[in-house]
This record gives structure tokens, C-alpha cells and sequence, in this order.
């Protein structure tokens, strides 16, 4: 324990961000039934995942579903990806992860994007080629976010790379999709690419 609140006060001031926490959606004025609560993801669990993205960096065009404060951005920012989005319901978690997205050190990628919106009704870029989820929400929002990755690679044909955390659900959802393939998985994560 000891260790781990080491690790993530020594991650926090490298990037120069604050994005700790647990906070229910009631308290934010998140409506959505299917939201989950704020808990940032450990930094040692993002360093993992994101080094597991098979593609060029500059190819990179990382979307984080349920960005929050900005953490899982910040980490992909740091890296020379083309572009990193975030998509967030609650206004105040994304005005918070806007402030620690100006302020953080070691930003290499080209472009950041907050969007504030409901996951469920936010297009998926045509360049968007790596998603990440840590279990942001579940049920009909789930569902209507993995239609709009498929109906965008149905439109857009490229390779696709999911990393998703506590990703039970998610696997129930794509059981009987064969465009989405399961690659890797442990007790708390799966990757996914799309089938060629």
C-alpha cells in the first residue's frame, strides 16, 4: 500500500497533475443510470496498458471513454501520439481534467481534446484507433458505444486496438461479434483487435 501511494504521488508531480479520488455520479450531477463512480485507474496499471499498443506512436489516435480528471489523458499525452481525446459526461471532471491537462509537464502529443458529452451520443473520429475504458459506464450506454465502434470501423476500415479494464461486461457485449477479438487478457484487463 505504501508502495503504491509512493508510486502515484511520484506519477503525479512527474506530470504535475491531481487526479485522486472517488466521487459518486449523484455528487456530480451525472443523471445517467449507467454511469459509474470517479476512481482514477493506478498509474502502474496505465503505464502496463499503454505500453501494450501495438501501433507506430504517430499513428496513435488514443479516445479515453469516462476521462474524469484527466489521468489515463495525461499518460497518453506524454507519449508522441497524434492525437489524444477524452470524452467526459460530468462538467466538473472535465474542467478539472482541462486545468491538469494545461498545467501537466512532458506533453509530447500533437493534439488534446476534452470533450464534455454523453458517451452514447459522441461520434467516433474516423482516425480513432485506440480506445480506452475503464469501466466508465455499464448497460445501454455500453452497448450504444461499442455500435458506434463498429459502425465507425464498418465506415472507416483500419486496425483497431481496445484496451479495456474490468471488462466482463464488455466481453458479454461482443461475445457474438466477430468484427472484435479478444488478444490478451488478466483478472482486470482485456485487449482487443480487429479481425482482418
Amino acid at each position: 500500500m505504501l508502495r503504491h501511494k509512493f508510486y502515484t504521488w511520484r506519477c503525479e508531480r512527474r506530470y504535475g497533475i491531481s487526479t485522486g479520488g472517488f466521487i459518486h455520479p449523484g455528487e456530480l450531477g451525472v443523471t445517467n443510470s449507467d454511469a459509474t463512480s470517479y476512481v482514477a485507474l493506478q498509474y502502474e496499471y496505465l503505464h502496463w496498458g499503454l505500453a501494450a499498443i501495438p501501433f507506430t506512436p504517430s499513428d496513435v489516435v488514443f479516445l479515453d471513454y469516462g476521462a474524469g480528471k484527466g489521468r489515463a489523458m495525461a499518460v497518453a499525452a506524454a507519449q508522441p501520439f497524434r492525437r489524444v481525446i477524452g470524452v467526459e459526461i460530468s462538467e466538473a471532471l472535465a474542467a478539472t481534467a482541462r486545468r491538469n491537462l494545461a498545467r501537466m509537464r512532458g506533453r509530447r502529443a500533437g493534439l488534446v481534446e476534452m470533450h464534455v458529452a454523453d458517451a452514447a451520443s459522441f461520434p467516433v473520429p474516423d482516425d480513432a484507433n485506440v480506445f480506452f475504458l475503464f469501466n466508465p459506464f455499464t448497460g445501454a450506454t455500453l452497448a450504444e458505444v461499442t455500435r458506434r465502434m463498429h459502425q465507425s470501423w464498418c465506415a472507416h476500415p483500419r486496425d483497431l486496438f481496445v484496451i479495456f479494464f474490468n471488462h466482463r461486461e464488455f466481453d458479454e457485449r461482443i461475445a457474438d461479434e466477430p468484427w472484435l477479438r479478444k488478444i490478451h487478457e488478466t483478472a482486470f484487463c482485456g485487449f482487443y483487435s480487429t479481425t482482418s
